[in-house]
């Protein structure tokens, strides 16, 4: 971490950046609604989540600590507690009102969409934690991807391949832990990209208003 200065996040040439990012969140979240809405497997979703799910169950271990250390509500209320240690005010309140936004729009959608869990679809599937009620959009994915996309700024550069690396191991964890399908974790995915970039393209004035500058 370097910089304390939020600048960074809203450099005019950076702007256009984030505009084709939401865009194509929401496109993705979108196009990942209607077809979960469909309650069934699509073909190539089947393969991947079984050719994911069926490997070996010694990293089992390894992908629970990976999902708890970089999805989970205590990844959040970490991100939130750390950032405010270091004096990095508004970044913990950007992070705050995230997760705020995020777990009211995965709850609602998750009664919108109501897809169950994907062992309900695939029995033979290997559940190798415990899980219950619907599973879109991935509630997990979507916290990793706020707080990793929120700390990519303030990261020096030779650090920030650690980004799409930690949001896709968090994304894999899932379908090998067999909790969520990969519409699950791209609507998660999407969601949490939606989040970030919404902010970093809101008007000035705006952003002051909320204390998200």
């Amino acid at each position: 971490m370097v910089a304390r200065s939020d600048t960074v996040l809203y450099i005019h040439s950076h702007r256009k950046w984030y505009v084709a990012g939401l865009i194509l969140s929401v496109i993705l979240f979108g196009w990942s609604a209607y077809v979960a809405d469909r309650l069934h497997l699509a073909g190539w979703e089947r393969r991947i989540l079984v050719d994911v799910n069926n490997w070996p169950n010694s990293w089992r271990k390894y992908s629970i600590a990976l999902g708890f250390i970089g999805g989970s509500a205590w990844t959040a209320v970490g991100a939130v507690i750390v950032t405010f240690i270091i004096k990095l005010y508004r970044l913990s309140w950007r992070l705050s009102a995230s997760f705020l936004v995020a777990s009211v729009i995965v709850y609602v959608t998750k009664h919108i969409v109501n897809r169950p869990q994907p062992a309900s679809f695939l029995p033979q599937l290997h559940v190798r934690v415990a899980a219950s009620g619907t599973a879109f959009p991935s509630g997990a994915m979507t916290i990793a991807t706020i707080v990793a996309l929120s700390l990519l700024p303030y990261m020096r550069h030779k650090w920030r391949v650690i980004v799409p690396i930690w949001i896709i191991l968090v994304g894999l964890s899932r379908l090998y832990l067999g909790v969520y399908a990969p519409l699950d974790v791209l609507a998660g995915f999407a969601l949490g990209g939606i989040l970030v970039t919404l902010i970093r393209i809101m008007p000035q004035n705006v952003r002051v208003f909320l204390r998200l500058d």
